[in-house]
């Protein structure tokens, strides 16, 4: 959303609870939040991180993620660098 300039907002996910949300404004106080549910897994090292969608903007993460997630078959590493992009292990 943040790259195509969706409502020219700044967009992000973090952990809710059980919760993987995604939302508009911020985690706390979203104007617009859509949360799916990760029961049965865990996730550590998922901070809130932001993506602003604003004029002239890439949609460029707010920070470096190295986030772990399991469950009980196994785990995934991800991790996300300062210029958006992914690396999964």
């Amino acid at each position: 959303y943040a790259m195509d300039g969706k409502d020219n907002s700044t967009w992000g996910f973090c952990m809710s609870g059980n919760n993987l949300r995604l939302f508009r404004g911020t985690c706390a106080s979203p104007t617009f939040n859509e949360d799916f549910d990760l029961t049965g897994v865990t996730v550590s090292g998922l901070s809130e991180t932001t993506f602003p969608g604003l004029s002239g903007k890439r949609g460029e993460p707010s920070n470096s993620l190295s986030i772990t997630i399991s469950n009980d078959i196994g785990s995934a590493s991800v991790s996300l660098n300062r210029a958006g992009g992914l690396d999964v292990n």
